[in-house]
């Protein structure tokens, strides 16, 4: 069917002419940027008048489009959706209460550009830059100065040509063109990172660190942060202090698997991760304050589900997938070990119960690796095959993998303080393997 099928099929429901939204979404390129130019409100006895200009911001005509607005009170939310067709266009709302907070498109559901500021600042957009200005602390102790340096060299080479690197005593103004790392809580430009945090009640001033409520010391801690630039809110900065130098090995390893968060907190040399968390959204341009202590408060009006269905997997069969594979008899699943072998034992006797095939004759494939401390291992895949219907398409198979070995006692990475001790492996590679398994009992049945 083409768009112009659906098209006739939803004016034959609605009984409406759609012309003009499917022209639109289908016909013009880019999208409208929505900013609040007013917002305020008056009372209107014994009511309140709430008045609230919008522009369409960017270069091109405006778009029609409809964008619910959330107005929060002592009472409640209230939810309203506004038609825009011009580049600026007032709107009013009546409210039994006085409005204490107001917001556009809440739960981001009109297609649009975003601003910056409509999210938090995370690890990931740090993660992502090319172009990077990394400000070390002249004023550090030699101590210091050779964490920073070995962490900074052991990033750059994970990242070549990425990073520019400079002490804080050699720039006079932070960039607001590309991304910076402020090093160290020594870093005379650490002071812009302490002015951003501050908003959200956290700190780096004195022996310790204050965020998410908590409290942790600068000793034998790591930290990362990232703010805005608040000169360029395309641009992040990153704030990262380590104070042990036996954590920069594992702060590399780990650091990439965090990109979700705005602040990270690890303690010891594993580093263990101890706090992590996101910024609150504060400073959106589609969010009116008309209350200073109104910045926590929901603006998405409560909804319960239109439908209810019961799960389609079983979490007590997950369960129990994982308590098996992570137990203490299976050692962590080592390479080369016997308890391997059981956990793919286990795996193939699950394939055959749901009905999947072997490939070949076996669900086993084995294969050989010479690893540069071990001797020659033997191995093997374990492969179960739901048989495809489709005569054109049977012979392209979809593969859906997870792996079911992990570190044993330790080898070949053991965690900082766990060497010769069990690996269990719950997360991911057990949980990995029982959401295998599921889809396999579920799919194994069902499709034919």
């Amino acid at each position: 069917a083409s768009f112009q099928d659906i098209q006739k099929s939803f004016e034959l429901v609605t009984q409406k002419d759609l012309q003009t939204f499917f022209t639109q979404w289908l016909t013009r390129t880019g999208a409208p940027e929505i900013g609040i130019k007013e917002a305020t409100f008056i009372k209107d006895n014994p009511d309140y008048k709430v008045s609230l200009t919008l522009e369409q911001k960017q270069s091109v005509d405006p778009f029609n489009v409809d964008i619910p607005v959330g107005i929060a009170t002592k009472n409640g939310v209230k939810t309203f959706v506004v038609n825009m067709t011009k580049k600026i266009q007032k709107f009013e709302f009546m409210l039994l209460d006085e409005p204490l907070k107001l917001e556009v498109d809440p739960q981001y559901d009109v297609f649009r550009i975003m601003d910056p500021l409509e999210v938090p600042p995370t690890w990931s957009k740090i993660l992502a830059s090319r172009d990077n200005l990394v400000v070390l602390p002249s004023k550090a102790g030699p101590d210091k100065q050779s964490i920073y340096s070995d962490f900074i060299e052991r990033w750059n080479t994970m990242n070549p040509n990425q990073f520019d690197i400079v002490f804080d005593n050699e720039v006079t103004d932070l960039p607001k063109n590309k991304t910076v790392w402020i090093i160290g809580f020594e870093n005379r430009f650490a002071e812009a990172i302490q002015a951003t945090i501050s908003k959200n009640k956290s700190s780096i001033l004195g022996d310790s660190v204050i965020f998410d409520h908590r409290n942790f010391p600068k000793t034998n801690h790591s930290f990362v942060f990232t703010v805005f630039n608040p000169q360029n809110s395309n641009f992040s900065m990153a704030f990262i202090a380590i104070d042990n130098k036996d954590a920069i090995e594992g702060l590399v390893r780990k650091l990439p698997h965090y990109g979700k968060y705005s602040y990270l907190g690890f303690e010891g040399a594993e580093p263990a991760n101890v706090a992590k968390g996101e910024w609150p959204v504060s400073g959106s341009p589609l969010i009116k304050l008309f209350s200073g202590g109104a910045t926590d408060l929901s603006t998405v009006e409560k909804r319960t589900a239109l439908a209810t269905f019961d799960p389609l997997f079983s979490e007590k069969k997950m369960m129990d997938h994982i308590d098996y594979l992570a137990s203490e008899a299976l050692k962590g699943r080592g390479l080369g070990t016997p308890e391997l072998d059981s956990a793919a034992n286990y795996i193939a006797r699950k394939f055959k119960i749901y009905g999947l095939a072997p490939l070949e004759n076996s669900y086993f494939q084995e294969f050989s690796h010479t690893f540069s401390d071990k001797d020659k291992m033997r191995m093997k895949n374990v492969i179960g095959v739901i048989q495809g219907t489709d005569k054109d398409l049977m012979n392209h198979p979809v593969v859906v993998s997870a792996h079911y070995d992990h570190l044993g006692m330790g080898w070949p990475d053991a965690h900082k303080g766990d060497e010769g001790k069990i690996h269990y492996g719950a997360d991911d590679n057990a949980s990995g393997v029982s959401i295998l398994l599921e889809l396999a009992r579920t799919m194994g049945t069902s499709v034919k």
